[in-house]
C-alpha cells in the first residue's frame, strides 16, 4: 500500500514538474530557403509550424544554426508572426542558437506559424572557387515554463528545402538527392520536397564555380536586354 501512495505522488510530482511532453507538441511545418552569396555569406527563411496539444502554453521555439554569427533580419518577407515576436541570441557548441519568444504564449490546441530570416557568417566554406555546406534539417525545441522540449512532426509534416548557389556555380555533389535541380535568377537551385527529406535529414552540397555555366548566364543576359530593349521600342513606336 505505502509503495503504490509513493508511486501515485511520484507521478503526480513528474508531471507537475514536465507538464508538457514531446509528443504533446507538434512541428507541422519546417521550411528552410538559403541563399548562398559569392563570398560564402548564407541568407536563410526558415518558415515553421507548430501546434500545441498540450495543456500548458507554449512561450517560443529555439534551434542551432552551425554560423559564428547570425544578423537577423526584421521585415515582412523575413521575419514575421502574427502574435509578435522577441528574438535573443546565445553562443552555444555547435553554433549560435537562436530563441524565439512569442509575445502571446500558443494556449492549448491553437498553432502558432510564422517566418525567421537571418543572415549567417562562416556557415557556408568557400575556399578559392569551391563552396560546400552542411544543413541539417532538425526539428526546434519549445520553450516552456522556462524549459526547453524537443519538436515531434506531425502526421504528416510539410519539410521542404530549396538552396540557391552563387551565380554561375553548379553542383558537385549533393546528399540527399533532391527532387528538383532548377534553374532560378541565373542560379542553380537544388530542391527537395517532403518525399526527399525528412526532419532528422542533413543536406550536404559541394559546389564549384563554373566557366561554361558562366558564358551561358552572360549570353542568356544580354538576349534578355536586347529583348526588352526591342519591347521598349516598340511600345514607344
Amino acid at each position: 500500500m505505502i509503495a503504490k501512495r509513493l508511486c501515485i505522488y511520484l507521478l503526480i510530482l513528474l508531471i507537475t514538474i514536465n507538464p508538457v511532453y514531446a509528443a504533446d507538441i507538434s512541428l507541422n511545418r519546417w521550411v528552410v530557403n538559403i541563399t548562398i552569396h559569392d563570398d560564402g555569406q548564407v541568407d536563410e527563411v526558415i518558415q515553421a509550424e507548430i501546434e500545441n496539444g498540450g495543456s500548458s502554453p507554449v512561450d517560443g521555439i529555439s534551434f542551432i544554426i552551425p554560423a559564428s554569427s547570425i544578423t537577423m533580419i526584421y521585415d515582412f518577407s523575413h521575419t514575421f508572426s502574427s502574435k509578435g515576436q522577441t528574438v535573443e541570441q546565445k553562443t552555444v557548441p555547435g553554433g549560435i542558437k537562436i530563441i524565439l519568444g512569442f509575445n502571446d504564449s500558443i494556449m492549448a490546441g491553437q498553432k502558432w506559424d510564422g517566418r525567421i530570416g537571418f543572415t549567417a557568417d562562416n556557415w557556408a566554406v568557400k575556399e578559392g572557387p569551391n563552396y560546400s555546406i552542411d544543413i541539417p534539417i532538425e526539428a526546434p525545441m519549445a520553450v516552456v515554463s522556462g524549459k526547453e522540449t524537443k519538436l515531434v512532426a506531425g502526421t504528416d509534416p510539410d519539410v521542404r528545402s530549396q538552396v540557391f548557389l552563387p551565380r554561375s556555380v553548379e553542383l558537385i555533389s549533393v546528399e540527399p538527392e533532391p527532387f528538383r535541380e532548377l534553374f532560378q535568377y541565373d542560379r542553380i537551385v537544388p530542391t527537395w520536397t517532403s518525399e526527399k527529406l525528412h526532419i532528422g535529414d542533413t543536406i550536404h552540397i559541394k559546389a564549384a564555380f563554373s566557366n561554361v555555366l558562366d558564358k551561358i548566364i552572360e549570353v542568356d543576359e544580354k538576349a534578355r536586354n536586347l529583348a526588352d530593349r526591342i519591347k521598349k521600342a516598340k511600345a514607344e513606336g
